[in-house]
């Protein structure tokens, strides 16, 4: 029985850990490269479930009382549109 359990690295892998901007990103690419899977752009899903660019933009939004919530957006024009949605629901 093998006593070497952690696995060789290469230099794809090195390269890998190397570029990632997140751990989430780095364990992603790796079992990617592990599977042999090709790697998809860099996008994130959201919560409504929608795919797309990173989301670089954020706003603190206090819809009722002391409720925070934090939206985010790629651009401006997103923010002030979930702001409204977040709005509409709570009545205001």
């Amino acid at each position: 029985m093998a006593t070497d359990y952690i696995g060789k690295s290469s230099k794809e892998l090195d390269a890998i850990a190397a570029n990632s901007s997140s751990f989430e990103q780095m364990r992603e690419a790796m079992k990617a490269h592990l599977q042999g899977v090709p790697q998809a752009p860099e996008s994130t899903v959201t919560a409504d479930g929608q795919t797309g660019a990173s989301e670089s933009h954020m706003r603190v939004v206090y819809p009722h009382l002391n409720d925070r919530y934090e939206i985010y957006g790629v651009s401006e024009a997103a923010l002030d549109a979930k702001e409204k949605q977040l709005r509409e629901m709570f009545g205001k």
